[in-house]
């Protein structure tokens, strides 16, 4: 015995006691889970209903009444809630916001059911059940710029125009840490748009905004720009008719790249800059995490947007 303590003691005890204290913790977790009273938190259908009754009766975020469209998608994405989730207790807000996340990143979910995942959203910030989803200044404010790399939020659904849809063009919008002033820019490929004006912060994650000025450039397309790259550097490559290079080989397409960042101003490109003094208004952002957020429009409607993360060196940055 004394031989088998003398090399393994250390070893030994180091895993008798993780075996212990896993053994422990199992014992403590059945015996509360065995004592403790019922959970006091609402199944998801208890929740719905409350959500629902709220929502008809006193409206959105800015007490404006549904639209036809956001009540309809209240009633779908309740039906899927019934119907998968019946007996869960878990977070609800937490899986809806997963829920638009994915959305936004996958771009293929049903959007009568997305658009009614922000509606909950909206009415459970509204009932105050989920604190985890109150707006704070790290909300919108959270474009602000560290080490010099810019953070923005991509504009990726919306129901600004019309009906609620996957938004087709690059829009990213980027506003001043103090909120003074701020840029919506979008990227159509042969045309970029700015449109800029004047902010403020009405209250944390609340913003108010005056669109003055629209700035336009024309720009060729990306596609033409690669095919004239790749003529040349098949040219200097010597390929001939060869169809390509080595495997893999290609050239740097630079700021032609699909996934260039190119939804910013140029200010080497010629361009038109014209007033356009556009009726104010505010957003509002009632559910987030560091990679999504859900806001109102007052003028139009629900919008989900992602973190468009800086990228150095073409390798993305998790700030």
């Amino acid at each position: 015995m004394q031989q088998c303590l003398k090399p393994c003691g250390a070893a030994s005890l180091r895993r008798s006691t993780q075996h212990v204290r896993a053994v422990s913790r199992a014992h403590v977790v059945k015996v509360v889970a065995f004592r403790e009273p019922p959970s006091l938190k609402p199944s998801y259908p208890a929740l719905l209903s409350s959500v629902q009754s709220r929502a008809l009766a006193a409206g959105n975020v800015y007490g404006k009444p549904l639209t036809k469209s956001e009540i309809a998608a209240l009633e779908a994405v309740s039906r899927e809630l019934r119907a998968d989730q019946v007996q869960k207790k878990g977070d609800l807000a937490e899986d809806l916001l997963a829920y638009v996340q994915k959305a936004v990143s996958d771009k293929d979910l049903p959007l009568v059911v997305v658009e009614g995942a922000m509606v909950v959203l909206e009415q459970l910030y509204l009932l105050e059940r989920v604190p985890s989803t109150q707006a704070d200044p790290a909300k919108l404010q959270a474009v602000l710029s560290r080490e010099g790399m810019e953070r923005r939020w991509q504009l990726v659904i919306g129901a600004d125009v019309g009906a609620i849809q996957y938004i087709p063009a690059v829009e990213e919008l980027e506003v001043a840490l103090d909120g003074s002033n701020f840029n919506l820019d979008t990227d159509l490929d042969f045309l970029f748009t700015g449109f800029s004006g004047d902010s403020a912060w009405l209250s944390p994650g609340h913003l108010r905004y005056h669109v003055r000025r629209i700035r336009l450039e024309a720009r060729p397309p990306k596609g033409w720009t690669r095919a004239n790259i790749w003529r040349r550097w098949r040219a200097l490559k010597g390929l001939g008719g060869a169809v390509s290079g080595a495997a893999g080989e290609e050239p740097d397409y630079g700021m032609a790249a699909p996934t260039a960042p190119t939804c910013r101003p140029d200010p080497s490109k010629p361009a038109v800059t014209l007033p356009l003094p556009f009726p104010e208004n505010e957003l509002f952002s009632f559910a987030s995490n560091s990679d999504v957020m859900c806001v109102r429009s007052k003028l139009g409607g629900l919008i989900a947007l992602r973190n468009v993360r800086p990228r150095i060196m073409g390798i993305e940055v998790h700030l």
